[in-house]
């Protein structure tokens, strides 16, 4: 016990620092003026996380696609650029950046 307490201890601070969490999220409805129809989703989550006292970031984003059905238009573009597989939390930004 005393051990997971010293480990949480030095954790801590670090998880305590301003963090910035976000999220961008994009319905769209399509409709080929026939009986097919399709919903796309599209949610991007954001997580930058500030070190050496603001100087440095750990940046982290995912995109986390859904539709309900398949692709009513043979063109990708006909409708917008979110037409894509299910996809769950693929890695669009995975990094660090420092500011000099």
């Amino acid at each position: 016990m005393k051990h997971l307490f010293i480990i949480l201890s030095c954790l801590l601070p670090s998880l305590c620092s301003a963090q910035t969490f976000s999220g961008e999220y994009t319905a769209e409805w399509q409709w080929d003026m026939k009986r097919n129809t399709n919903w796309l989703n599209l949610l991007r989550l954001n997580l930058n996380v500030p070190v050496f006292d603001g100087k440095g970031t750990i940046e982290a984003s995912t995109l986390h696609i859904a539709k309900t059905n398949e692709t009513i238009i043979a063109d990708w573009q006909t409708f917008s650029n979110i037409e894509a597989e299910n996809n769950v939390a693929a890695i669009a930004v995975l990094g660090y950046m420092h500011e000099w």
